[in-house]
């Protein structure tokens, strides 16, 4: 596998991340991600199973827009 620049310049750190997926935080490291994964407001959809989000994937009147995270 070639390499590959990171997308942030190395030593940039970590960001805490919080939200309705992650209400007690979760920790990213910012070099390993581009910069649109480090902050979002959106609504997030949410599926129990792999199952149940194949059920409805491909329906057209799913309730999402782009902003939804699914």
């Amino acid at each position: 596998m070639p390499f590959e620049a990171p997308f942030q310049q190395a030593g940039t750190g970590t960001a805490v991340l919080r939200g309705n997926l992650a209400p007690d935080g979760a920790v990213i490291k910012q070099s390993a991600a581009s910069p649109h994964l480090l902050e979002h407001r959106g609504r997030a959809l949410v599926f129990d199973s792999p199952e149940a989000y194949y059920a409805v994937a491909a329906d057209e009147d799913l309730d999402v827009d782009e902003d939804t995270i699914w």
